[in-house]
């Protein structure tokens, strides 16, 4: 039988010219989907500060799927971008 799953996060999140907290640590999180709605790239880290030249680039409109409960982290290259941040984990 599965369990129950919470909303942890589902909301508009706001990316700076500097590393960004996307989403927290959280060992529970049992899943994630983070949507660019910006109008530039946006650089992705796992586990840590995210820096625009070593990191996964995620394109305008393209979406990243995870399924762990390290911190994600992102920056832009300059002014502001935007993502979508869904995640869930154990009730």
């Amino acid at each position: 039988m599965s369990r129950p799953r919470n909303l942890e996060k589902d909301e508009s999140v706001e990316i700076a010219a500097t590393s960004t907290e996307i989403l927290a640590a959280n060992p529970d999180r049992t899943g994630w989907l983070i949507h660019n709605t910006g109008s530039q790239s946006v650089y992705i880290k796992q586990g840590g500060a995210a820096a625009e030249t070593t990191h996964h680039e995620l394109a305008v409109d393209a979406v990243l799927r995870g399924s762990h409960g390290e911190a994600i982290y992102g920056i832009v290259a300059s002014s502001t971008g935007e993502v979508w941040v869904t995640a869930e984990g154990d009730a």
